[in-house]
C-alpha cells in the first residue's frame, strides 16, 4: 500500500465509480459475502435505498471498495480484503479469529463493524453506522489507520 493510503483509496474509488458508471454521489462501495439469498436481496435493495451500491469482487476492485458485507468469515476472503484496506462487516462470532473488533472513534481503536446475530436488521445497522462514522473525515482517516 502507497504511504498516503486515502489518496490512493480515493484515487481506485473513483476508478470504479467510472467503470460502473456510478454517481460520485454513491456514499459507498460495498462487496457482498452473504449466504442467504433472501438476505442478500434485503441488503441489495436497503443499500440502494440509501445511495450505497454493490460490485463484484475482484482483485482489480478491491483497492476502490469501500467495504465488504459477510455472514460467514470462513466464505469471504477477509485476509485479502484487509490487506486492500477494505472495512469489514460481519458477525461478531468468528471475528476475533481475524483480530477484528468493533470500531469505536472515542476511542480511537477497533477496525469492524460487527453484529450479535445474522438478522438483516442487524446487518443493516452495521451498514449505517459504518455510514456514520465514515462521514467525519478523523474517524475514517482512523478506520484506516487501524487497518492498515
Amino acid at each position: 500500500m502507497p504511504t498516503n493510503l486515502k489518496h490512493f483509496k480515493e484515487e481506485k474509488r473513483a476508478n470504479l465509480l467510472r467503470a460502473y458508471s456510478l454517481s460520485k454521489t454513491t456514499r459507498s462501495l460495498v462487496i457482498l459475502y452473504i449466504t442467504d439469498d433472501s438476505l442478500k436481496a434485503f441488503i441489495e435493495e436497503a443499500g440502494k435505498a440509501i445511495d450505497v451500491a454493490f460490485v463484484e469482487d475482484t482483485k482489480e476492485n478491491r483497492e476502490g471498495v469501500d467495504l465488504f458485507i459477510t455472514d460467514d468469515w470462513s466464505l469471504s476472503p477477509t485476509e485479502e480484503l484487509l490487506a486492500s484496506v477494505v472495512v469489514p462487516v460481519g458477525p461478531k462470532a468468528g471475528a476475533e479469529r481475524n483480530n477484528l473488533q468493533e470500531f469505536n472513534p472515542m476511542k480511537f481503536e477497533g477496525n469492524a463493524f460487527l453484529f450479535d446475530k445474522i438478522d438483516k436488521f442487524q446487518i443493516f445497522a452495521a451498514l449505517v453506522r459504518y455510514l456514520e462514522n465514515v462521514k467525519y473525515p478523523g474517524d475514517k482517516r482512523t478506520l484506516l489507520k487501524n487497518l492498515a
